[in-house]
């Protein structure tokens, strides 16, 4: 199975994480906070979500559920990803988070179930911005496959790297039938929980995956000079700035709590802004107008 990614149409940077599935977005399309899936589709066609919070997990209060189901004759896929989809039509989600770490290993918690003898699926990228080629190259990535289990057990993903460097975007995907490609339906009656997703370092710290906050972006919407500001944060700190296709446009250190930055160069449309400070990961949008 070929993980999504942004040559594909899915799969290139964003925001954060929130491995401890405990924060969720409970608007129309409830996802975990940081997190993002194919709920707000489906809803506008009556389908069930295939992505919900529930409180059969493995520590704390919630966990993620994924389930892949028949709906009015169709499979609806059960898919989750870090990242950003604003669902207006035509646009691509946005997956990743800025990254810049080497671990060996994914780790967490599952509970699968299955009526169809497939299996779900987690995968994770590490991926990095080559200016001199204009593409994301892969720095390392892993895949784990699951097994049916009706109480909470521990998984893990060594992570195989390809490259030598630091990435700048790492991409997590949960797929709740490994049958999911851009192109294919998975297989329904799947029935995936995800809890506790964390990273380990050769070094033995494991490092949980972050929840999402966010920046002060002012003004907004402008026409190319923006201020970013981390509200209660001093600096220094790493700022990306990535277009509406997942294109990293401008990286910089933030020495103090306040940058500004020049986007009057580019085209009119939507912006991610990222900033990692202190082991968070903040995001924010900015809509450039002409």
């Amino acid at each position: 199975m070929t993980l999504l990614s942004p040559a594909n149409g899915l799969l290139g940077q964003s925001n954060l994480l929130n491995g401890d599935f405990e924060t969720w977005n409970t608007s129309a399309d409830m996802n975990p906070t940081g997190w993002c899936s194919i709920n707000w589709t489906a809803v506008q066609f009556g389908a069930p979500y295939t992505c919900s919070q529930s409180t059969d997990k493995h520590s704390g209060s919630y966990a993620m559920k994924i389930t892949t189901i028949n709906f009015a004759g169709n499979v609806v896929d059960g898919i989750a990803f870090i990242g950003k989809w604003d669902n207006p039509p035509g646009e691509f989600p946005q997956f990743g988070y800025p990254y810049t770490k080497r671990p060996i290993k994914l780790k967490g918690y599952y509970k699968f179930s299955s009526t169809s003898g497939d299996s779900g699926l987690v995968g994770m990228r590490l991926t990095s911005w080559n200016s001199s080629l204009g593409r994301q190259d892969t720095i390392a990535d892993g895949l784990f496959y699951t097994l049916p289990t009706s109480t909470y057990t521990y998984f893990e993903i060594p992570i195989l790297y390809y490259l030598p460097g630091l990435p700048d975007t790492a991409s997590v995907i949960v797929l709740g039938s490994a049958e999911t490609t851009i192109t294919e339906r998975g297989k329904a009656g799947n029935t995936l929980y995800i809890d506790d997703l964390s990273y380990e370092y050769a070094s033995g710290i494991t490092e949980p995956l972050m929840a999402e906050s966010s920046l002060s972006i002012f003004p907004n919407p402008g026409t190319g000079y923006v201020t970013v500001g981390l509200p209660g944060r001093p600096g220094p700190a790493r700022l990306r700035v990535y277009d509406q296709m997942g294109k990293a446009i401008l990286c910089m250190q933030m020495e103090n709590a306040n940058a500004e930055i020049d986007l009057s160069a580019y085209s009119s449309g939507i912006y991610h802004i990222y900033v990692e400070s202190n082991g968070t990961v903040l995001s924010g949008k900015f809509s450039k107008i002409d």
